[in-house]
């Protein structure tokens, strides 16, 4: 059946008009011809209407409404009609198709960013279901010869972490700028002549922001001698957080010792607000926190909102709450809380952002034992000159910790200093490794996307096109 060229043109690509449709065939096949009668010579770009001959290409295109689409062409040959082309005859350029191609130019960037987005399986998957007859492998090999190079003519602060191929085995190296936030390259290893190697390639690097493995600090050092080396502050919390964790590990009876002592006692209010709040809480429509804050600025009850919580917890639970046995399984919930990993996350925290319950923890804890409440100390003088950018602070805690510190605060201590000036820079320096952290994370992603099996060039080409 034939059709007005206009109520399909947009459907195509431009330069192209239907001269028949056949809709009973699947896939759908339009016939379609140029709309243009001369064509220019690839060689010379020179113009000639002088046909030669014809031949027929078949074309895949974008389905519609999920049904496949196939153009059949019937090309044309030209004369080329410049006398000193080398070329006699030219077959012609059809719009938005490569040569020799057998899909359209928008069906092939189709597949590339199904490709990109869900690699293989999955992506042949989603392309089924739009319409579109592809395999994995092509979709992989897709990636593999379009992936983009690494762009790192101007790299000034490179920011470089380790990632697991195989967590405990196996581990790569990612690079990224962190001035275009763009991940840059990735390396099959994280060895020192593999780093070093790198750097050697791209001079030019002004700052590297790493963490504190070793084979990283050598391999700056040689590769770039000249750069500045930051070390990321994230890292510096958790490794003193670490130190602390090795601490509180030798002191589980205080931790559990604390649990008893920081228990909080019911709090109170005057009966008539009792009767008051049960009542509301019976009837319904009741608002917690809109009650705690007319408490406290209307009837100046001084109570915190973390009180008034386990005030009207109480108040649901009924008086069973009371007895004895509630009593030890609330001190066993608290208990498991209170192990020395997330104690340890508590010392070396900001003590505005600590809950109520937590700050009674931690005083309690100290007062049980001196040792902790000096570790606790030391933890947050590091802390707190972390936040505050006070680099001048650090070669006095340094002194402090490896006099008065026990022996995993010591050691934290003695890294510092050997690593001195990249903590120092860290500390006042606005780079940090969080944009590599989350490029990492990213990578971690692709790599389930595709059931851990994607080889290195396959995973390095997704996470440069990411």
């Amino acid at each position: 059946m034939n059709h007005s060229p206009t109520s399909t043109r947009r459907l195509l690509p431009d330069g192209l008009r239907v001269s028949h449709m056949d809709a009973r065939e699947r896939p759908l096949v339009l016939l379609v011809e140029p709309v243009s009668t001369t064509a220019r010579c690839p060689l010379c770009n020179s113009k000639s209407a002088r046909v030669h001959s014809r031949y027929p290409r078949t074309l895949a295109d974008l389905p519609w409404r999920g049904i496949a689409v196939a153009f059949k062409v019937h090309a044309r040959k030209f004369f080329c009609e410049n006398e000193g082309c080398e070329r006699r005859i030219f077959c012609e350029r059809l719009p938005d198709v490569a040569a020799y191609a057998r899909k359209t130019e928008r069906l092939e960037e189709t597949l590339l960013s199904i490709a990109f987005e869900l690699s293989g399986e999955a992506g042949a998957r989603l392309a089924r279901e739009l319409g579109l007859l592809v395999s994995p492998d092509a979709l992989l090999g897709r990636i593999r010869r379009t992936a983009p190079a690494p762009d790192t003519d101007a790299v000034r602060v490179l920011g470089l972490d380790d990632f697991a191929f195989r967590r405990g085995h196996r581990y790569g190296t990612i690079l990224v700028d962190l001035e275009s936030h763009r991940p840059i390259d990735r390396l099959p290893d994280r060895t020192v002549p593999t780093v070093r190697n790198w750097l050697d390639e791209h001079p030019g690097i002004e700052v590297v922001c790493r963490d504190r493995y070793s084979p990283y600090i050598e391999a700056i050092g040689a590769g770039a001698p000249e750069a500045i080396q930051v070390t990321d502050r994230w890292h510096l919390l958790k490794n003193l957080s670490e130190a602390v964790e090795k601490v509180l590990v030798r002191h589980r009876k205080a931790l559990r010792e604390a649990v008893e002592h920081a228990q909080p006692e019911a709090p109170k209010l005057p009966w008539g607000w009792v009767a008051f709040l049960k009542r509301r809480w019976e009837h319904g429509g009741f608002d917690v926190g809109e009650t705690w804050e007319h408490l406290c600025v209307y009837c100046e009850v001084e109570l915190s909102r973390e009180d008034f919580d386990e005030f009207m917890r109480r108040l649901r639970e009924g008086p069973t709450l009371h007895a004895p046995h509630a009593a030890r399984r609330l001190a066993r919930e608290e208990a498991k809380r209170r192990t020395p990993r997330p104690v340890a996350r508590l010392i070396s925290k900001d003590p505005r952002k600590l809950s109520t319950r937590d700050q009674r923890y931690l005083r309690a804890l100290s007062e049980i034992s001196p040792k902790l409440a000096e570790v606790h100390r030391l933890a947050q003088d590091f802390a707190a000159m972390v936040r505050r950018q006070s680099p001048e602070e650090l070669e006095v805690w340094i002194e402090e910790a490896l006099t008065v510190g026990p022996e995993a605060l010591q050691d934290f201590a003695e890294g510092l200093g050997d690593d001195e000036t990249a903590v120092r820079a860290a500390i006042c320096q606005k780079w940090s490794s969080g944009q590599v952290e989350g490029r990492i994370n990213k990578l971690k992603m692709l790599k389930r996307q595709m059931y851990g099996r994607a080889n290195f060039d396959l995973l390095r080409a997704r996470v440069l096109a990411s």
